[in-house]
């Protein structure tokens, strides 16, 4: 087994932090903005489809 690129362990630590900040209460717009940059295109539609969902859910 390879070890894990620079690249590949800088994205590991930063979404360490992420979900950390998401424990201590952190608002989820400040988490998707600092999420997004690390997810596919895919998984980043499916972020804010389900973030749109929400919102709209809460409004009514």
């Amino acid at each position: 087994m390879s070890a894990p690129s620079r690249a590949g362990g800088a994205e590991a630590h930063q979404m360490v932090r992420v979900f950390a900040r998401a424990i201590k209460g952190v608002p989820d717009s400040a988490l998707y903005a600092d999420l997004m940059p690390l997810l596919s295109p895919r998984k980043r539609e499916r972020v804010v489809d389900s973030c749109a969902r929400r919102t709209l859910s809460a409004r009514l």
